[in-house]
């Protein structure tokens, strides 16, 4: 969509489609170009150290739907799935959509690197879009019917508002449930790492034995 639709939209993102012809099952890595921000501001670096992937989970003639997943060990910071599409309403004008529904991640949810929140990226990057869908629409020569745009994003309720409700049971479970997914992520980065660790720890050594044999040269002076 960013090669077509143009703009800003597509210098907020870049979408890699994992495969030939959209289908169900079909992975699209969307490389965010917004950016890092460090305490409000922003470096001269454009590219985000985060991708965005998501999988294609419908396809209908009108719309279709994806889900954000985890892939290639990189994990999309919001959780939830987005359909797009378009409706032909009564009086003949054609209405363009995209809606969904997510919630952050941790590490999106605290914000460390951005001024704003995934969610204000999210609002940002879709309102970004429709802005491309509209420019194409008067580009062909047709017309954007005055007043009909809407644009909103809700917000429900907190993680913490969600844990109240649990009971004491539920929120146990749910405690070994995320120890045992952290557990299991550890052992995996345990796992994909050793090698850079093995060679990081040689590396070290032999650093080490230098700057030794150096002090016992100048000593022996």
């Amino acid at each position: 969509m960013d090669g077509f639709l143009g703009g800003e939209f597509a210098d907020l993102g870049d979408f890699k489609n994992q495969g030939e012809t959209p289908v169900p099952g079909q992975v699209i890595d969307i490389d965010v170009k917004d950016g890092m921000r460090i305490f409000g501001w922003k470096p001269w670096l454009t590219e985000s150290p985060f991708n965005a992937p998501v999988m294609i989970t419908e396809i209908e003639d009108t719309n279709f739907t994806v889900q954000t997943i985890k892939y290639n060990n990189v994990e999309h910071l919001l959780h939830g799935t987005r359909e797009w599409g378009y409706e032909l309403m009564p009086d003949g004008s054609v209405k363009f959509y995209t809606r969904g529904i997510s919630v952050e991640d941790i590490q999106a949810a605290e914000g460390i690197l951005w001024i704003d929140g995934a969610q204000e990226g999210e609002y940002r990057f879709w309102n970004a879009h429709v802005d491309g869908i509209e420019n194409y629409v008067t580009e062909q020569g047709g017309s954007v019917v005055e007043g009909t745009r809407v644009s909103t994003q809700t917000e429900g309720p907190s993680g913490n508002d969600i844990w109240e409700t649990l009971t004491a049971q539920q929120q146990e479970m749910t405690r070994q449930r995320q120890i045992e997914e952290l557990e299991r992520e550890l052992a995996e980065h345990l796992e994909e790492t050793k090698d850079a660790r093995r060679y990081a720890a040689k590396a070290a050594n032999q650093r080490t034995r230098a700057i030794r044999a150096e002090i016992e040269g100048w000593e022996n002076r």
